[in-house]
């Protein structure tokens, strides 16, 4: 969970909890990365989950990967601009990918994108819960990593 103005939420890993202007990103499988997308590294799990890792044993994030993260800046008004509430889903868990499920990086966060184009004119995400910067803010605020999200359409 990340945001422009908190509250500082305590996210595993020790992520920060604040979106830093021109260094926070989503990458790989909803991770975040604070800093030069160019210089992560990738630690890849038995599950086939990749992790972001500071150890040189590990292989370079890809030209491709660098490209999605790119277009994961978190600061932009596809995530809310200065509004920013981004809360990163575990999805596909373990369990999930044995199943067959795929998908990475989806995320319930606030859009100006969607708040200028209103509800029934907005061209949506590529699998995100993009809401008003108000009502993400709400669940924002009222939640804390690890909470339980049920999706239904």
């Amino acid at each position: 969970m990340v945001s422009r103005d908190g509250p500082r939420k305590d996210n595993p890993e020790g992520a920060s909890s604040f979106v830093l202007e021109g260094r926070t990103y989503a990458v790989l499988d909803t991770e975040l990365y604070f800093g030069d997308p160019g210089t992560i590294r990738v630690r890849t799990l038995p599950d086939g989950t990749r992790r972001v890792s500071d150890s040189p044993q590990y292989r370079g994030i890809t030209p491709q990967e660098v490209a999605i993260a790119q277009g994961e800046r978190l600061w932009t008004d596809d995530y809310g601009g200065k509004d920013a509430y981004i809360m990163a889903l575990n999805y596909p868990t373990a369990k999930e990918r044995a199943e067959g499920k795929t998908g990475s990086c989806i995320e319930i966060h606030a859009s100006c994108n969607l708040e200028k184009a209103g509800y029934r004119n907005y061209g949506g995400t590529l699998g995100c819960v993009a809401l008003y910067p108000a009502f993400a803010r709400r669940i924002y605020q009222q939640v804390n990593p690890g909470t339980p999200v049920r999706i239904v359409e």
